[in-house]
């Protein structure tokens, strides 16, 4: 019997058998490692809801990176908001001079989300470029 605490739900042998799903707005456990891959939204010039999870029994520690068309974004602002706990605890904005120029926030930008705490991210961009963000990291109980 494979040790997946007997309750016949993914896992496998030392919780290490999850295989990818696809993309998602939820933090994703395996093992001690925790990741989240948004996939590709359209910008439309409002702020779009990139991820939207609420960390369990642990405290995360994640890299955040941030992943775009940057040549299609052309010289416009991109602003990226960090909510935990319903509260925004980061407010950035990233000016694109040149097409092809990654904003300074490309990452990766490290944040401590701590338990039982939601973590909300949106991004938001005038123009119709593809952007995404990665969260991979590191959990403690």
């Amino acid at each position: 019997m494979a040790l997946d605490g007997g309750g016949g739900g993914g896992g496998g042998p030392l919780g290490s058998g999850n295989s990818f799903t696809g993309t998602s707005q939820q933090l994703s456990l395996v093992g001690d490692h925790c990741y989240a891959y948004s996939g590709n939204f359209t910008m439309t010039g409002s702020f779009i809801e990139i991820f939207n999870f609420e960390s369990g029994n642990f405290y995360a520690v994640v890299e955040l990176q941030m992943t775009a068309d940057w040549d299609g974004i052309g010289s416009d602002q991109v602003f990226f908001d960090v909510y935990l706990g319903g509260t925004k605890v980061m407010d950035e904005r990233a000016n694109i001079n040149l097409a092809g120029n990654p904003p300074g926030l490309a990452g990766p930008v490290r944040i401590i989300i701590p338990a039982y705490t939601e973590f909300r991210l949106e991004i938001s961009c005038a123009s119709a470029s593809k952007i995404g963000a990665i969260l991979t990291g590191e959990i403690y109980r």
